[in-house]
């Protein structure tokens, strides 16, 4: 079986300076473009090791390239990996034609299953982030409920009840409900924080109970005492 022209090998390296923690540090990254060739000419250029020197692969494919018969274990390689087309090209056993068209259609499956790969790992990793997301909200939940149900009982609702504030002194309150359960229990917080010239300041609601004025809120007490 004839063989086609050998690629020309080209022994040129390229060098590249990376910095590293606010230091140059010089790197060499070799780039040997007949390796790249060669990986392109066997159609394996999508397989890991294929242009990396000393691998496996890289090794099988300068062999091919030689002339030189493959050993047992090469084949084996070939085989478990999928690259049936060239074993038989490098056993003699097809052509450098046949090789091309069927090698072809191995790198497309190839390159579908990988792609097939790359889909289900991106979806259970949007399964997992779901899964997350669905967690954080359930213990926001549960650490909401929590804070309620500890800032409606009874005892907490008389220790703000009794703190002690000075004449003089706001009380900032993020909500009315953070207080008091009802407008009554309300009424009778607010006037007694007032009558010890406590102001009460309710953010949410944009309500300022001022302690220096006599009954700012009249109107709004009335409905609940009637």
């Amino acid at each position: 079986m004839s063989r086609i022209p050998k690629i020309l090998r080209q022994a040129c390296s390229n060098f590249r300076v990376q910095p590293r923690y606010g230091t140059e540090l010089r790197k060499c990254v070799v780039v040997d473009q007949s390796r790249i060739d060669l990986a392109n000419k066997y159609f394996v250029s999508d397989l890991p090791g294929a242009t990396i020197p000393a691998t496996r692969l890289q090794n099988i494919l300068e062999n091919i390239e030689l002339g030189g018969t493959l050993s047992e274990y090469a084949l084996i390689y070939l085989q478990q990996h999928g690259l049936t087309a060239l074993q038989q090209f490098a056993q003699g056993e097809i052509t450098y034609e046949a090789f091309c068209k069927l090698t072809l259609e191995e790198q497309i499956k190839r390159e579908q299953a990988a792609e097939a790969k790359r889909q289900k790992e991106d979806e259970y990793a949007k399964e997992e982030e779901a899964i997350r997301n669905a967690k954080y909200e359930r213990d926001c939940q549960r650490a909401e409920e929590a804070r309620r149900k500890r800032e409606s009982a009874p005892e907490y609702i008389a220790k703000i009840k009794n703190q002690q504030l000075r004449s003089g002194d706001t009380l900032h309150v993020h909500s009315i409900d953070r207080l008091a359960r009802n407008l009554k229990d309300l009424q009778t917080i607010v006037d007694d924080l007032k009558s010890k010239g406590v102001s009460v300041n309710f953010h949410k609601e944009n309500l300022i109970f001022d302690a220096s004025i006599n009954n700012p809120m009249q109107q709004f007490w009335n409905p609940i005492k009637n």
